[in-house]
């Protein structure tokens, strides 16, 4: 890796401790990737973040973008210097793990249009927008964790599912400051697409192995802690469909619970489910190209 591993280690463990956790049952190399998944993530995720004002943001997710489509880091690292950190942690993911760059220019373009003030219109708009910001970040995860083609997808939806309840979670604040990425009183129907994608994360435990269905268990549990509190909020009538019509789907998971859950899905969830897994699927399969040669130079 080009960055020292000791500066991705504390850097992961003051950003996400759960994650640090989660992570231990991999492989040494594994962990390395995820930290520098985590490292390329939290740095260019504060360009929006941190940002003191929406000029600002779209000044630097500008940088951004540009140093992913050019190939040329030095114009941005002399306007940012942070970035430079983003640029070594994705080269590192590039050389050890032949991550594809265009995943991190579609991380990078989704940063910039929230930066804009980007507000989706369409229930499509709105998955696209969570593949940019959090799919495509699964996407990379299963890259680093050697996932078959099969589970490519599973890691997909468990990127965008946690975006989508972080959307989800901040629709009263967002509606504060006159943005809204959902909907407002429609937080209940987007549950249901939270829950059906996270069901789609579990489908892939068979087919990982061991210490990386271990890994990926634990780090569920710790995205299901925080969705927990967004379930609290919501509408009790939903809450008991949802009991009633899907309750496998919404079971907390636990490092013992490695296999997809045996319940059989209501014929609506499993169709929303097909719905859904069709559209993240398209979004993923855009941006499946291997890096040629001159991406790694």
């Amino acid at each position: 890796m080009r960055l020292e591993a000791k500066f991705m280690r504390d850097l992961l463990w003051s950003g996400s401790r759960g994650l640090a956790l989660a992570i231990q049952p991999l492989s040494e190399i594994q962990r390395q990737g995820i930290r520098a998944l985590y490292t390329f993530f939290r740095i260019s995720r504060d360009t929006v973040d941190k940002a003191s004002s929406k000029s600002e943001a779209i000044f630097s997710t500008e940088c951004l973008v540009r140093m992913f489509e050019t190939g040329d880091p030095r114009s941005a690292i002399d306007q940012i210097p942070d970035l430079g950190l983003a640029w070594e942690a994705w080269l590192g993911l590039e050389e050890e793990f032949s991550v594809s760059r265009p995943y991190a220019l579609e991380f990078a373009r989704g940063l910039q249009l929230e930066a804009s003030g980007y507000l989706p219109n369409a229930n499509e708009d709105v998955l696209r927008f969570c593949y940019q910001t959090g799919g495509v970040l699964g996407l990379i995860a299963g890259e680093v964790l050697s996932a078959p083609e099969s589970a490519v997808q599973s890691f997909v939806d468990a990127g965008s599912a946690a975006r989508l309840e972080g959307l989800a979670n901040t629709v009263d604040a967002d509606a504060k400051i006159f943005r809204s990425f959902i909907p407002i009183g429609a937080p209940m129907r987007y549950r249901q697409l939270v829950s059906i994608l996270y069901s789609s994360a579990r489908d892939a435990f068979p087919r990982l192995s061991f210490r990386v269905r271990i890994a990926c268990s634990l780090a569920l549990v710790v995205i299901r802690e925080r969705e927990s509190t967004f379930l609290r909020r919501g509408d009790r009538v939903v809450d008991e469909f949802l009991r009633q019509t899907g309750s496998a789907l919404w079971q907390k998971i636990r490092v013992r619970d490695l296999s997809a859950p045996s319940a059989a899905k209501t014929a609506q969830i499993r169709d929303a489910s097909l719905a859904l897994r069709n559209q993240t699927y398209r979004f993923s399969r855009e941006l499946v190209v291997k890096p040629s040669p001159k991406h790694l130079e």
